[in-house]
């Protein structure tokens, strides 16, 4: 019976310490995640002529001088551009109306993807319309963005033409921008807290233009 009543208490300090110890490396993790340092840059964006939701020209005088994050989805697809709008939704509704950021959807399906139509699917998504801008315009200029200077991966999945949404195949990734329209980061959408490290990278990024 003493031997038990000596034990016992070694256990629940073994358990405590165990919690804190969790809790500390929860932290850690957390602050990196936010406050990540020494992004590379790794590339450049090139001028562009595309159009908005709206039916207004975007180019690239438009959108430097902010913090970008970007995405490729098309409308029509019902796999994963939701869970990629979602958590670009979060990432917008996480972040002060003041806050020097601009997101950015290209669709990967512009013949189908109008202005029009993309203003109704973003809808779904309510956002402030001068953050949150829907792109397309020519195929050729659209994917031109999206593949050359985004990196993004774009293919019209031409053998498996039914249904619709398995019309093409396009990166998970977000890309993030800096305000002189240099590519410092891409997070992959499907990581357990994709959120939150792009959070942590806007944070970075919006720090440098205070500097």
């Amino acid at each position: 019976m003493r031997e038990s009543s000596r034990i016992l208490p070694w256990i629940v300090w073994g358990v405590l310490g165990f919690v804190v110890v969790a809790i500390l490396v929860a932290f850690v993790k957390e602050r990196r995640a936010r406050s990540p340092e020494n992004l590379p840059v790794l590339g450049r964006i090139t001028d562009f002529n595309l159009t908005n939701q709206l039916g207004h020209r975007v180019c690239l005088s438009n959108v430097v001088g902010r913090v970008i994050v970007a995405n490729i989805i098309f409308t029509r697809c019902a796999g994963p551009c939701p869970k990629l709008m979602r958590q670009m939704r979060q990432v917008h509704d996480s972040l002060a109306a003041t806050a020097p950021v601009t997101f950015v959807t290209l669709t990967a399906d512009p013949s189908y993807d109008t202005s029009e139509v993309l203003r109704k699917y973003g809808l779904r998504y309510p956002s402030e319309t001068a953050r949150w801008i829907y792109l397309t315009g020519e195929k050729s200029e659209l994917y031109r963005l999206a593949i050359d200077d985004f990196k993004f991966t774009v293919l019209d999945n031409q053998e498996k033409r039914q249904p619709d949404e398995d019309l093409f195949i396009h990166s998970m990734k977000f890309v993030l921008l800096d305000s002189l329209g240099q590519i410092r980061a891409y997070v992959d959408g499907d990581e357990p807290e994709t959120v939150e490290r792009i959070l942590g990278v806007v944070s970075s990024l919006t720090a440098e233009m205070k500097r």
